[in-house]
């Protein structure tokens, strides 16, 4: 646990409580997507054909992306971090609809629903404004 502490922690000196907790949130919301969408693509992979595994490869290396909003949380930037995770998200479930498509593809879908509410979720926290 000591490790997760670190790894979430805010390396920005930020005085408000709430800020504080909610670049930790966004911090640890960032790796655990890493780590989950690491772990899918393992897992379906093997259901894949050849064509979709080629096709759905540039999705496959833009979970990458989930680093950006993880250095924007822990510098404190935490409006930004939030609405990078929502770009990202949406931009990658497009990327593997289109790429896999068929019922799959079609399955893929609902992580909209996760995004939608990921940003109603942090929608209070994503309008205010930290100096």
């Amino acid at each position: 646990m000591r490790l997760w502490h670190r790894l979430v922690e805010p390396t920005a000196a930020i005085t408000d409580t709430q800020h504080h907790r909610e670049a930790r949130v966004i911090a640890g919301l960032s790796l655990a997507l890493i780590f989950v969408a690491i772990g899918g693509i393992l897992v379906t992979v093997s259901r894949y054909t050849d064509t979709q595994k080629v096709a759905v490869l540039p999705a496959c290396v833009g979970t990458a992306l989930f680093v950006y909003p993880y250095h924007l949380s822990r510098r404190g930037k935490v409006q930004g971090a939030i609405n990078a995770l929502a770009v990202i998200a949406s931009v990658l479930i497009s990327s593997a609809i289109y790429a896999v498509g068929g019922s799959t593809g079609r399955d893929i879908t609902y992580y909209y629903i996760m995004v939608t509410l990921f940003i109603s979720a942090f929608s209070d926290a994503s309008t205010r404004s930290y100096g």
